[in-house]
């Protein structure tokens, strides 16, 4: 990575603006990823002045500002409250804890990285992003948007719901990338299953959901016919880490002890 010139920004409309004024100028959050690529940058804004590193709640949401770091979220009680923990535990899974005292949330969901253990237990959640510029939108679309979103995001806002959740990290290591990510969420009579590091980016497992959904009673066959519809609807790829064969085997089990473990 090649950057021209640094700038510490004093407001978002500053930010935004020289955001915004070159193709070539990008915002850092953390920079933990960020300084493992080759891009070629400008100017580079930071944002650390700006107060967007706070944990807060209202009375349906847990708002959960774009700086702050991943250490920050696997320990804010609030957090650890939200669907049993999962968010905190998939931040908790990252690297080592001074990697997760450097790197934010918003450089995760910024980035949309396959790889991210955050995202996949985010879009098992109802989750709301906040831009400068475009307002909030969901974090679905925002996972579906073509190419690159010249905004700046001010935080991720979680509703509160009380559901039981459940998120695993399958690696070789603890220090390893995901070999697959698998997060369930059962709340108001309903389940929602995302899987991530397939090893594409993260997703629903939407026509799964639907199948789940519809049944009067979940028993051991309608686990297993909701686990085989994520393999039949749910693409996977093969990487250096696994092939696709063998993220398909770990799916089936692990979605199958997901939903188990939050009936």
């Amino acid at each position: 990575m090649n950057i021209k010139q640094y700038h510490r920004a004093t407001t978002l409309d500053e930010a935004y603006a020289m955001l915004t004024d070159q193709p070539a100028n990008a915002v850092i959050g953390g920079g933990a990823w960020m300084k493992s690529t080759r891009v070629n940058i400008d100017t580079l804004i930071d944002l650390c002045d700006l107060k967007l590193d706070d944990i807060s709640e209202t009375a349906d949401e847990v708002v959960i500002g774009a700086m702050t770091t991943l250490r920050a979220i696997e320990t804010h009680p609030a957090v650890q409250k939200l669907a049993d923990g999962m968010l905190s535990k998939a931040s908790s899974l990252i690297l080592g804890v001074p990697f997760r005292n450097l790197a934010t949330i918003g450089g995760s969901v910024m980035g949309r990285y396959a790889f991210s253990d955050v995202i996949t237990a985010l879009s098992v959640l109802e989750v709301t992003l906040e831009f400068h510029h475009a307002g909030k939108m969901s974090l679905q679309e925002h996972m579906t948007r073509k190419g690159k979103m010249n905004d700046i995001l001010i935080a991720i806002r979680i509703n509160k719901h009380t559901g039981k959740g459940y998120f695993k990290k399958v690696s070789n290591t603890v220090l390893d990338f995901a070999i697959l990510n698998v997060a369930v969420h059962h709340v108001n009579g309903q389940f929602w299953i995302a899987l991530g590091s397939r090893p594409g980016a993260a997703v629903r497992a939407e026509e799964a959901m639907k199948l789940i959904n519809a049944m009067k009673q979940v028993d051991e066959a309608g686990v297993a016919a909701t686990a085989d519809k994520v393999i039949e609807t749910v693409s996977f790829g093969s990487s250096h880490l696994a092939s696709a064969d063998y993220r398909q085997a770990l799916a089936k089990t692990y979605i199958a002890r997901g939903i188990r473990e939050v009936l």
